[in-house]
């Protein structure tokens, strides 16, 4: 319980006895001084991130309500925010190069910051968005490290690492540089972060998500790639339990749909194997069929060996009678003589 808590709490309790010793504090007002309390932040904190705004009395700290708790630091370092600046290059001024980067750690802390000089022309410094002005980027002076070594920088500190942002795609392309799908974590594609539209979501703004979830102002002005990037980083820490939780569950049915697919097409397989075995049955059945009709012309042939059977005993038949006829024809004329 915090010393300014103690003080509240005894003050309205010497009220209370001093106005006669009856009743105790209205309850009323204690919960709402300590709904102050809270507000003001000079309240226990515990373990949570610290955004920092600057206002009128200095700069105010606010938790950030729902970060999880008890992450290791090793887990920490594996989480990079990113935030990028573009200015516009082309007669239009649209072809968008970039012109500053920033990356924050799980705390917000900034791990590299620095100013690009572009390849081309600047048509268009974007400065009411970006922030960027011709000194930042263009002269003798500017401390703007060249797009390779902003590019090389950016890649190492990603390798291996979880990144997180608004809109990273525009950053990622910027920087012309690709980022494992599996290792992004995109505020502005994070449905619960998404309003509906229709049948289907739209992406909010990086200061309304602040706003909503963070209950904090962002983007007033000319855009602060810090601001922006740990705003990115704060919104992810608010979610990420349910965040990696539904990432599990996506990946999880993705395995199970994969499986059934390959089941279904194993099955198919198989079945297809035995479809093609029973037509192979068929056909061999089927070709066996001619050579039992083909029993017929055997026959045919025995038939064909009886009719020859029969004309030769026919023949020899009628070789017997011409012999007899020849033998009673001598016999006749040896009579006569």
């Amino acid at each position: 319980m915090s010393s300014n808590w103690s003080k509240l709490k005894q003050k309205l309790s010497s009220e209370t006895t001093s106005e006669g010793g009856e009743g105790k504090p209205p309850r009323l007002e204690l919960k709402m001084a300590k709904k102050r309390e809270r507000e003001e932040g000079t309240s226990d904190e515990g373990e949570g991130g610290v955004w920092e705004v600057a206002g009128g009395g200095g700069k105010k700290r606010s938790k950030v309500v729902g970060e999880e708790k008890g992450l290791s630091a090793e887990m920490k370092s594996q989480y990079v925010g990113l935030d990028c600046e573009m200015v516009g290059m082309g007669v239009d001024g649209k072809q968008s190069a970039l012109a500053r980067c920033c990356a924050v750690n799980w705390d917000g802390e900034v791990i590299y910051d620095s100013f690009v000089r572009p390849k081309g022309f600047v048509t268009d410094f974007r400065t009411q968005w970006s922030g960027v002005r011709r000194q930042d980027i263009i002269g003798g002076a500017t401390k703007a490290v060249t797009f390779e070594e902003c590019q090389e920088q950016v890649a190492r500190l990603l390798k291996g690492k979880i990144l997180v942002g608004h809109a990273l795609k525009n950053d990622l392309d910027v920087l012309m540089l690709k980022h494992p799908r599996t290792h992004i974590r995109d505020t502005a594609w994070y449905r619960p972060f998404m309003r509906p539209h229709g049948s289907k979501f739209r992406s909010c703004k990086l200061k309304e998500l602040a706003k909503q979830h963070l209950k904090m102002e962002i983007q007033t002005g000319e855009h602060d790639p810090h601001e922006d990037a740990k705003a990115a980083i704060f919104l992810y820490k608010a979610k990420r339990k349910e965040w990696e939780a539904s990432i599990k569950e996506r990946s999880q049915k993705a395995k199970v749909m994969v499986k059934h697919s390959a089941v279904s097409s194993s099955s198919s397989s198989s079945s297809s194997s035995a479809q093609s075995l029973s037509e192979s049955t068929t056909v061999a059945a089927t070709t066996k069929v001619p050579k039992v009709a083909a029993a017929p012309p055997k026959a045919a042939s025995s038939s064909m060996f009886a009719s020859v059977a029969s004309i030769s005993s026919t023949t020899k038949s009628t070789l017997d009678v011409d012999r007899e006829k020849k033998k009673k024809s001598k016999q006749q004329k040896i009579d006569k003589d």
